[in-house]
Formats: structure tokens, C-alpha cells, sequence
């Protein structure tokens, strides 16, 4: 064995191992590429939350259109995990009526993604989730809206898309940067 080592070159003695700068340089570029696929997935999240926003908008104004269209009173019921179109059915009697889901191919119940929340407040006072089947949104036959503000956003973080409706049944979707 003396001999094999005492054959080798000096240099090949000591090239066992890596070298710090080799270890240093090797900890920059995972941190680059590290630092670049965050930055890359962050815009992602955005375009959730937006595409979120402007989906739950759209069916907003489809349901004001269907209320017109159908002389139904329609509304929206809230919940933490997710979202539900409804309608005023009259009773037998044509007085008593009560609310029960709309059954509709656009407007059925939709599940709030994971990490995404909704924060509603109607008359500039936060509301709750809903845990009954009232909703908390109103849509009348001639167009006209509980007044709201809507915001939705990551949890724990700001709002980053928000929808307004007036009572008049007008509805906005702003992007907050």
C-alpha cells in the first residue's frame, strides 16, 4: 500500500476531497435557483386569487341576469369553505317560502380553494361565515342587490382582489396591489 501511494503524483495526495470554494460556490447556485422558483411561483398565487375573483364576479352577474330573466329572487350564501347560489321558493300557499340551492349548470356550489378566504362586509361591518342556508347576498327580480364589498385574498394576508355591488345591482372587480 506504501508503495501505490508513494506511486501517485504529490497533488493527487491532497485531491481527496472538495475544496470550500467548490462547496461555496456550489451553496450560491442552489440558492439562485432556489431564489428564482419562489419568484416564479409567487405571481401564480396572484393569478389564483384573480382568476378566483373574476370567476365568482362573472357568476355574480350571470345570477343577476337569471333573476331577470326567471322573475326569481336569487341570493348567495357564504360559507368558510365554500360558496352557494340559491332561490326563494314560495310555499304551497303562495306566502311562506323558503330557500333552497339553485340548480343550475353555472351556478351550483363552489368549493373555495385551499389557502383563499373571503371577507365579506356589507354596510362597512365585517360579516362571518354563514352557517345556515340564508344568504347573505340578495338578488331581486328587477336587478336590484344587497350592497357589498367582497374581498378575497390568501389567509392571513391583504386582500388582493376585491368585488363591489351596489344596490342598484351594479358590480366592479378591482385588483388591490
Amino acid at each position: 500500500m506504501t508503495q501505490v501511494m508513494n506511486s501517485l503524483p504529490k497533488s493527487a495526495e491532497f485531491s481527496l476531497g472538495f475544496t470550500l470554494i467548490e462547496v461555496l460556490i456550489v451553496l450560491l447556485i442552489i440558492s439562485i435557483v432556489t431564489g428564482m422558483a419562489v419568484l416564479s411561483i409567487r405571481p401564480n398565487e396572484h393569478q389564483q386569487i384573480d382568476r378566483f375573483g373574476k370567476t365568482f364576479l362573472n357568476q355574480l352577474e350571470l345570477a343577476e341576469e337569471e333573476a331577470l330573466l326567471r322573475t326569481v329572487v336569487l341570493g348567495v350564501t357564504l360559507r368558510e369553505h365554500d360558496y352557494q347560489f340559491m332561490q326563494w321558493v314560495l310555499g304551497q300557499d303562495g306566502k311562506k317560502g323558503h330557500w333552497e340551492a339553485l340548480n343550475h349548470p353555472l351556478l351550483n356550489e363552489v368549493f373555495i380553494p385551499r389557502g383563499l378566504k373571503l371577507q365579506l362586509q356589507m354596510n362597512r361591518r365585517e360579516k362571518s361565515s354563514n352557517r345556515t342556508n340564508q344568504p347573505q347576498i340578495v338578488i331581486s327580480t328587477n336587478g336590484n342587490m344587497t350592497p357589498f364589498d367582497l374581498a378575497v385574498g390568501k389567509s392571513g394576508r391583504k386582500p388582493r382582489f376585491v368585488i363591489h355591488g351596489r344596490e342598484n345591482g351594479e358590480l366592479t372587480g378591482d385588483v388591490i396591489n
